[in-house]
């Protein structure tokens, strides 16, 4: 009993390793996408019965999947009710005025806009668990809690606290624990190589290859016509603003908006945004 004690404190402190990653990152993307100063913490990483998790008790809920292709496993994300019409209000371009408490279900649309907000999430878990699951992460749908998984299932719960103006609530994934057990030796494994190497997870996901960087003007279109008659020197219209951000790619996923300069004279490009919220807006409808 003390060795199966022992290895459940060690997964834990390993799943708190893997996800102390996200913290910033995760930040930083909401805090351009809402326009607004934020704080994300890591507020706990604990196994317990589902029954007993945060997500049974939110009332409406807001919860969608996250999931696995090829296998059964799919991960739960539930965003607490008293942060959800404040995060519509800032994402369809509101101020920080005062928001009601939500007193009945929410809406589709409501729902469709928090994908916004999970979208974010759910890339930077898949490249913490990259190593660990068989195949990418995906955000799926809306979810019913109390249809995911039995009320007395195990699951490891994780909770990111939000707080931005006046308003503070959780995030809480729930990630079943027969799927964590089966991969605790390389969960643990992960985590004991960053711990080791004195680095956090996302430095150690990037410490081992390199990231191909590629910067690209936004998508435009030309006929099909100008197309075949192009000839060496002749220049091409791009219908682009010359103030319009360029897109800066790593391993070929777009990531950033940037602007082009020179650096002791070289080319060069200036970050001046993610582009996480402009992909958000597009994928909700």
């Amino acid at each position: 009993m003390e060795k199966l004690a022992q290895a459940e404190v060690q997964l834990v402190e390993s799943l708190v390793r893997m996800h102390a990653g996200l913290v910033q990152p995760f930040e930083q993307e909401l805090a351009g996408l809402l326009r607004s100063d934020l704080q994300v913490t890591l507020v706990s990483v604990d196994r317990r019965c589902f029954a007993e998790s945060i997500v049974q008790a939110s009332d409406p809920s807001c919860c969608m999947l996250l999931e696995i292709p090829g296998t059964d496993d799919s991960w739960l994300v539930d965003i607490g009710p008293c942060l959800v019409l404040p995060l519509v209000h800032r994402l369809l371009g509101g101020d920080d005025s005062q928001q009601p408490k939500p007193s009945c279900p929410f809406t589709p649309l409501q729902q469709r806009l928090m994908r916004c907000i999970v979208g974010p999430l759910a890339t930077l878990l898949d490249r913490q668990w990259s190593a660990v699951l068989s195949e990418p992460l995906k955000l799926g749908g809306k979810a019913d809690a109390s249809h995911w998984l039995d009320r007395e299932d195990q699951v490891f719960q994780l909770v990111l606290g939000l707080s931005f103006d006046q308003y503070q609530g959780f995030i809480t994934l729930c990630l079943p624990a027969k799927m964590v057990e089966s991969a605790a030796e390389a969960i643990t494994g992960r985590g004991s190589q960053a711990a080791e190497a004195g680095v956090d997870d996302a430095e150690l996901a990037t410490s081992v290859d390199e990231v191909e960087l590629s910067v690209h003007l936004p998508p435009t279109e030309i006929a099909i016509q100008d197309l075949e008659n192009l000839q060496v020197g002749e220049i091409i219209a791009t219908g682009i603003s010359s103030d319009d951000p360029l897109e800066v790619h790593l391993d070929a996923v777009p990531r950033y908006q940037a602007k082009a300069g020179t650096l002791d004279g070289q080319l060069a490009v200036r970050i001046t945004g993610p582009l996480v919220a402009k992909a958000a807006a597009e994928n909700i409808v």
